[in-house]
């Protein structure tokens, strides 16, 4: 998706930065502080002053970003709404496509395709989060799949063919 001109904003025009390591995240940002009080008035004051992003603390990190135990974000997390964009200085030449809003929103779906022995030709799956790839594809090349992540195999299970079954095209759906 694009950014939005309307919707770009500004950190250091919002908030006070000193003392803080800031790193931008694509569209996002992530805020290092030294202890949680300040922190938490960094979190109010953000979200006090952005008008298309919303301020974390860590913890706080809405679940389906699978955001929370990542060891490289910071004390406080920004999450720009669709189209929208921070950054720590002002820049004219805005990015012309940029990905990292949250994945509920369609605009964000990736596509999906796979074929190979034992997957069903023909198969629309509905959406799914890309987290459960890698226990799929650890699984279908008989490796274990490392038990401490959030994906399950289990969801692209209707990608695997059913034994006898016959070959099929594939058509679009009208």
């Amino acid at each position: 998706d694009s950014v939005d001109p309307a919707k770009y904003e500004v950190l250091t025009e919002v908030a006070d930065l000193r003392g803080v390591r800031t790193v931008v995240t694509g569209v996002g940002a992530s805020f290092f502080v030294r202890n949680a009080a300040r922190a938490a008035r960094l979190r109010d004051q953000l979200n006090d002053r952005l008008r298309h992003a919303r301020a974390y603390l860590r913890q706080d990190v809405p679940p389906i970003l699978h955001y929370r135990a990542d060891p490289r974000i910071g004390d406080v997390v920004v999450i720009p709404t669709e189209g929208a964009m921070v950054d720590i200085e002002r820049r004219e030449d805005l990015p012309r496509g940029m990905h990292g809003w949250n994945p509920a929103i369609p605009a964000m779906h990736g596509i999906f395709l796979a074929m190979g022995p034992g997957i069903a030709p023909g198969q629309i799956l509905r959406a799914f989060e890309s987290i459960h790839l890698y226990p799929w594809l650890a699984t279908r090349l008989g490796l274990k799949p490392n038990t401490a992540i959030d994906g399950d195999a289990k969801v692209l299970s209707d990608l695997f063919a059913p034994v006898g079954r016959s070959e099929r095209r594939y058509t679009w759906p009208e």
